[in-house]
């Protein structure tokens, strides 16, 4: 006597799906694995959402970085100057520091500081949504178990920061 072969197991839960004598054939083998799982489908979905919010305002973040990382290097340059006396008598440069340029430093400093900050939050954030992401792709049945990648979703940004999603805070 030959042994019959299994039928499909359950995505969800791995249990055996009764077949149907007619109609299609069940995907699931009950309600509370189909309902489990398409509560899944739709935190993938929105997890998905999230890491390109997210990937977008790490752009985001690296770029004013640039940007004020340039304005440091012309600080710093605009510093040396003043340190060189740009040509003025040796003397006069020693007993008359040159002010001014400390706040406008400081303030760089602090702006380079707070957006590396944030940058290292939005990051820890999509590492943390990318790992929600594979465990609800694998509940919902869309990914198998080895798969570690999340799938790279880029989409267009619109102007004026309208992209953010209800509840979602924008670090700046």
């Amino acid at each position: 006597m030959s042994a019959a072969a299994p039928g499909p197991a359950c995505p969800v839960c791995g249990s055996p799906i009764a077949s149907a004598r007619t109609g299609r054939p069940a995907r699931y083998c009950g309600t509370p694995c189909r309902q489990a799982a398409h509560r899944a489908t739709r935190r993938a979905e929105a997890a998905l959402q999230q890491a390109a919010w997210q990937r977008r305002q790490l752009t985001r973040t690296v770029e004013r970085l640039a940007v004020v990382a340039a304005e440091l290097v012309e600080a710093e340059h605009r510093l040396l100057d003043v340190d060189q006396g740009d040509g003025e008598d040796v003397d006069q440069a020693a007993a008359e520091p040159v002010t001014g340029w400390e706040a406008h430093l400081a303030e760089l400093a602090t702006t380079l500081a707070r957006l590396a900050s944030s940058a290292a939050g939005t990051a820890r954030g999509h590492a943390g949504t990318a790992a929600n992401y594979r465990q609800a792709a694998r509940l919902a049945g869309r990914v198998q178990q080895h798969d570690q990648d999340v799938p790279d979703v880029r989409q267009d940004v619109p102007a004026g920061g309208q992209d953010v999603p209800e509840g979602w805070e924008l670090n700046t």
